[in-house]
């Protein structure tokens, strides 16, 4: 482990160091326009897919949080969480956790031997900008993603972000959350730099309904400690170019608690993973007139060991039952080209490289994948009424060539007078096999066929400024998914689970959101609603294991909703959120087993106050989660913590103004 830690830290050190010694001279205030705060969720009504951008405002309230978590709260994805620092991974539209394809500087960033992404690993201050792609919308990134796409996006260094910003969060539990960042240059040369440390024992008292008579008693062995840093050096040598290169590096470890059926006397369960990654990206982008080119590449390195076993407390004695080492390696390059034609055409095409190895001992021998592909999108738009696009794209997957993946989708402006849309669209998308489905040890399934899904969607968008202070914004969206080949994981007849393809999944379901924002005198608000009825169906002719056609799909409400509530005055802040998740199946037999998780409702409040003198910023936040104290599991088994606070103290020192 210190041998990696020490590796992973010279290369970083490295990569970071290099376009310093080519550009050493740096000037420390630099000129730049007053602060703008967005108050509400960007959104471009006229596109003919569904994207969302996260509320810049509303993050920036929970930036010592994880992505996940603030997910959770201000989207209608669903997110499954084992416990704060433990596993959180984000499902779109009654879809998989695989089935959400994530990117980070348009660089996938799912493992590839699980097809996931830990969102619980993500610091919220390493990300600027969350930007979500719904459905066949993210074929325009990547293939794959038959439930939508999250790109995690930071820009290129010139934007008016603080020169320092330092934050400090301390909560029950042993919650400690420490955040830096630095931001220094002039118009031609930046470097950004982001740190963040987080802890916690995760020790809070639950009441454990497994046991009989049920009991309180704390969770044990639930720790955690993440450590990461991101390092990002821009040079613009002229407006036409700008050169970048980035590092993100991090190391976290967990504790992984037993679940409440697993409390035995005298036999303590020990169950831990470390983790070690390294991303790194080197981008070259050139902007003239109506031409856009990118060219990109990446390496991106990570190391888990995970370790299960068994420790008698009675004889000090420790006995392992599962020591996993995985390594993976991913060498990738983007080329990016767009181009507005004089008729008013916008074309975008670009080709993605991606060379993927894992070495791991679950596995019989290092595996590989190699993948290519190429893609072209034309948008038209027609007397600022009707906007069409159409999208196409192939990919080349070791010696094997995916069918052609298409997307077509337009967008219709129903009144010159109001701001109402209405857009359709319909696609076709391909999602192999993880590396873990075809070759995990034992249980791995070669034999396994793609998912092959077909998603169409429409929605009514509507936004109107009531008064020249006062706005509503509204959003309808409908959508089906027919997806042939699910991948499930199964028991299997040796004792073991065993990935099976199932031959049809119907998903459908409703979006709805309903927000309005304005002023009164010195008081701003701002609030927003989102509901989901998300139904995933098993539509198998032939259905095994006692399970009905026709039965929900585990682990995906069939209801969800949050919503928020953003006052501010004169420097004063309060957000109230609600998050609400209704019941879940846990297996993929609801007659047998365990019953269905029942719903709950969670509620938190952030109070704060922000004092400003010249170019200091100072803010203080105390942050009640659960205030209601729910007793609930989102994961079955899993207990999470009642209500508990945390006290967040943010300082900025802004760049000098004009």
């Amino acid at each position: 482990m210190l041998k990696h830690f020490t590796v992973l830290f010279l290369l970083s050190a490295a990569l970071s160091a290099l376009p310093a010694i080519v550009f050493p001279q740096m000037i420390y205030d630099t000129l730049l326009l007053s602060e703008l705060e967005i108050l509400a969720t960007k959104t471009n009504y006229d596109q003919t897919i569904r994207r969302t951008t996260l509320d810049s405002t509303v993050k920036k309230l929970y930036t010592h949080n994880n992505i996940g978590e603030i997910l959770g709260v201000y989207t209608p994805v669903y997110v499954k969480n084992y416990g704060r620092g433990a596993l959180a991974t984000v499902s779109f539209r009654g879809t998989g956790a695989s089935h959400t394809q994530v990117y980070w500087d348009d660089f996938l960033i799912n493992s590839p031997m699980l097809g996931q992404v830990d969102f619980s690993q993500i610091p919220g201050l390493f990300v600027e900008e969350v930007e979500l792609y719904y459905g066949g919308g993210s074929l325009i990134k990547a293939g794959g993603a038959l439930g939508g796409g999250v790109s995690l996006n930071n820009d290129d260094g010139f934007s008016n972000t603080p020169m320092v910003c330092l934050q400090q969060a301390i909560g029950n539990f042993g919650f400690l959350s420490t955040t830096a960042g630095v931001n220094l240059g002039n118009e031609k040369f930046r470097s950004t730099t982001r740190f963040s440390r987080e802890s916690a024992r995760n020790d809070f008292n639950y009441l454990n309904t497994a046991l009989q008579p049920a009991a309180e008693i704390t969770q044990q062995n639930a720790a955690y400690r993440n450590t990461g840093f991101t390092q990002q050096f821009s040079f613009k040598p002229n407006p036409r170019h700008v050169l970048s290169i980035s590092t993100w590096s991090q190391w976290n470890e967990r504790d992984i608690p037993p679940l409440m059926t697993n409390l035995e006397s005298g036999n303590k369960l020990i169950e831990t993973q470390s983790d070690i990654f390294s991303r790194n990206t080197l981008s070259w982008i050139y902007q003239a007139g109506r031409t856009r080119l990118q060219l990109k590449g990446a390496w991106f390195y990570s190391d888990m060991h995970y370790v299960l076993g068994n420790e008698d407390e009675h004889n000090a004695s420790r006995d392992t039952t599962v020591d996993s080492r995985n390594r993976t390696n991913t060498i990738s390059t983007r080329f990016i080209f767009e181009h507005v034609f004089p008729s008013g055409i916008s074309l975008t095409s670009g080709m993605d490289i991606d060379l993927q190895s894992v070495n791991s001992n679950n596995y019989a021998g290092v595996k590989r994948r190699n993948t290519a592909g190429l893609y072209a999108m034309a948008v038209k738009e027609f007397r600022s009424r009707l906007k069409i696009s159409a999208l196409i794209r192939t990919a080349w997957v070791d010696r094997d060539f995916l069918p052609v993946m298409p997307q077509l989708g337009m967008n219709l402006r129903i009144t010159r007078s109001e701001q109402l849309f209405l857009r359709w669209s319909v696609s076709r998308n391909y999602h192999l096999p993880t590396l873990n489905d075809l070759y995990w040890n034992p249980g791995g399934n070669e034999e396994l066929r793609p998912e092959r899904g077909l998603e169409t969607e429409g929605g009514l968008n509507f936004t109107k400024s009531i008064r020249p202070n006062i706005k509503l914004e509204s959003d309808l969206s409908v959508f089906a998914s027919w997806i042939d080949d699910w991948i499930l994981w199964i028991p299997s007849e040796h004792a073991y689970w065993s990935p099976e393809n199932i031959e049809k999944v119907y998903a459908r379901g409703i979006e709805a959101s309903l927000g309005f924002s304005g002023t009164i005198n010195r008081l701003s608000y701002r609030f927003m609603g989102q509901y989901a009825w998300t139904r995933t169906t098993n539509e198998a002719m032939y259905i095994t294991d006692g399970a009905d056609r026709g039965d929900q799909l585990a682990y995906i409400p069939m209801h969800a909703g949050n919503g928020f509530l953003l006052l501010t005055y004169q420097g004063f802040t309060m957000n109230w959120t609600l998050n609400y998740v209704g019941s879940r199946s846990t297996t993929q037999n609801p007659g047998v087993g365990y019953a269905a998780l029942p719903a709950y409702l969670l509620n938190d409040l952030v109070l704060g106050k922000k004092f400003s003198w010249q170019r200091n910023v100072l803010e203080l936040r105390v942050v009640a989660r659960n205030i209601f104290d729910t007793q609930y599991q989102a994961i079955l088994w899993r207990p999470m913590p009642g209500r508990n606070y945390e006290i967040v103290v943010r300082y900025e020192l802004n760049h000098r103004r004009k």
